[in-house]
Formats: C-alpha cells, sequence, structure tokens
C-alpha cells in the first residue's frame, strides 16, 4: 500500500502556506525512494487532471451536497436500530 502525505507549513502571524527549506535525498535508497515519490506525484496530477476533461471541473460544494444527499437518502431506508451500552469504569 502507498499513501501520499502533503504536509504544509503555516505561517504563525498570517496563518497563510509558509516557505521551508526543501527535502534533499542523501543515500542512495533515499535518492530512489524521492524519484519514485516525484514519478508518483506527476501520474496523480495526470490522472487528476484527466478526470477533469472527463468531468468537468466541478467544485467541491457541489460534491458535498451530492454525498449529504445520498447519505441521507440510505439514512432513511435504514431500519432503526435501538441499542444500550453499559461502560465499565
Amino acid at each position: 500500500m502507498i499513501a501520499n502525505f502533503k504536509f504544509v507549513a503555516r505561517d504563525s502571524e498570517t496563518k497563510k502556506a509558509a516557505l521551508v527549506n526543501q527535502l534533499v535525498p542523501e543515500s542512495e535508497e533515499e535518492k530512489q525512494l524521492y524519484q519514485e515519490a516525484e514519478a508518483r506525484d506527476e501520474y496523480r496530477k495526470q490522472h487528476r487532471k484527466q478526470h477533469e476533461d472527463i468531468l468537468g471541473n466541478r467544485n467541491a460544494e457541489y460534491d458535498r451536497e451530492k454525498l449529504k444527499e445520498l447519505l441521507l437518502e440510505v439514512h432513511d431506508n435504514l431500519p432503526l436500530v435501538l441499542f444500550t451500552a453499559s461502560f465499565v469504569v
């Protein structure tokens, strides 16, 4: 499994993105991992661009509203389940 993590540094006063020193791989293994990560990132960007071209550039608000509608629809069709819970402290 591969996961991509993006970290953003924030300026404590403006709360906007702040510049940080770029990571510099040193060992051959780090250099290889860094190159592989760059290739995955480029692939992800191209893949996203292709989907935007196919689906159109929908905005996040539209997606949130559609997801909310779907969740409410599923929720309305679920049977009511009552349960009790006990806790030992």
